[in-house]
């Protein structure tokens, strides 16, 4: 219709665009309370959020507005478990290079006056009791892909300073062979900042993954750093199952812990 023909004309607005309107305005309000410095493309998330609750009803507008929307329900939920309960930290390394380890030691040394370590049993009685008992809150120090310098020149920090290095290790990496480490690792989103070993091994060994189990956490991160998402059914079951395989072959016995590239909610 053109707009000659709108003129004079009175537009009528259903109830359900009033309905989204005031969505809009007070999701935004929300946003805005979250992130202060806002800017304005940060509209088109908010957006994303209404259009995301939209199609869920099927174009149609909310019958009951008392009843909470999930995600306003899962945010109650979530500020009630951290009025109630402790909380644990995480922190995140990957590629450490030896060039850095002055950074890496300042950074375990503060963290060391505020937390502390976090084994697999402590984690497990927290997760089924809600209960820390240690006077620090708990920090798990995550050790990304299975570098070989995270064994040379973090893990030595990690212990200096008290804590558990969770490894979490994609399993293909470390069996890669040495020539073809480097290869592996730029087509399996491996970042490698630094060629800073002459004899071209990057990747962890085996025996210094065993030697890892002995003190700290060894853990899965699929078995070639893939999207699981993305994947066949079978060629998935390799990356957890067959993953979990390598483990038990050359650790033997099999991890507890798994994460996929980019964590559960994309991977």
């Amino acid at each position: 219709m053109s707009n000659n023909a709108l003129r004079g004309q009175k537009v009528s607005v259903t109830p359900f665009n009033t309905s989204m309107a005031s969505d809009l305005r007070k999701t935004a309000e929300a946003w805005q309370r979250i992130h202060p410095d806002a800017l304005d493309t940060d509209i088109s998330k908010v957006v994303e959020v209404l259009a995301e609750r939209d199609f869920a009803n099927g174009g149609a507008a909310q019958t009951t507005a008392a009843v909470p929307s999930a995600f306003a329900q899962r945010t109650a939920d979530i500020e009630q478990a951290f009025a109630t309960h402790p909380l644990i930290r995480a922190v995140n390394f990957h590629n450490t290079s030896r060039a850095q380890v002055d950074q890496y030691e300042r950074q375990l040394a503060q963290y060391s006056r505020s937390f502390s370590s976090v084994n697999q049993e402590e984690l497990e009685e927290y997760l089924t009791t809600g209960k820390w008992n240690k006077p620090k809150p708990g920090l798990i120090v995550s050790v990304f892909e299975g570098y070989r310098n995270s064994f040379d020149v973090l893990t030595p920090l990690i212990e200096k300073y008290g804590f558990i290095g969770w490894y979490w290790v994609i399993t293909g990496f470390i069996n890669a062979s040495i020539p073809d480490q480097r290869t592996f690792a730029e087509h399996h989103d491996i970042d490698m900042l630094t060629h800073e070993y002459a004899d071209g091994r990057y990747a962890l060994t085996w025996d210094e993954l065993r030697q890892l189990d002995k003190k700290h956490v060894i853990a899965c991160h699929t078995r070639s750093h893939t999207l699981l998402s993305q994947l066949d059914p079978d060629v998935r079951r390799q990356e957890v199952v067959g993953s979990q395989e390598d483990f038990r072959t050359n650790l033997g016995h099999p991890v507890r812990a798994f994460v996929s590239l980019t964590g559960p909610a994309y991977g």
